[in-house]
């Protein structure tokens, strides 16, 4: 999945964003979502499961308010 490749989001939901072109169907799942930050997975839909393709931390500002 290069920067060159376009991607529409065809669905989600709480952990999953479900991506595809018109060659590939990906999911993009996400663990451990806390108020600073989320791990996530990429994955490659391949003869019905997933290939994993990259894994990552999205670090995020969050405002807490009390």
């Amino acid at each position: 999945m290069g920067a060159d490749h376009k991607y529409d989001v065809v669905d989600w939901d709480l952990d999953r964003v479900y991506l595809e072109n018109n060659e590939t169907e990906m999911i993009i799942r996400t663990w451990n979502i806390t108020e600073a930050y989320v791990d996530w997975t990429l994955f490659e839909i391949v003869n019905d499961s997933g290939k994993e393709i990259s894994a990552g931390t999205y670090f995020y500002k969050s405002e807490v308010h009390a």
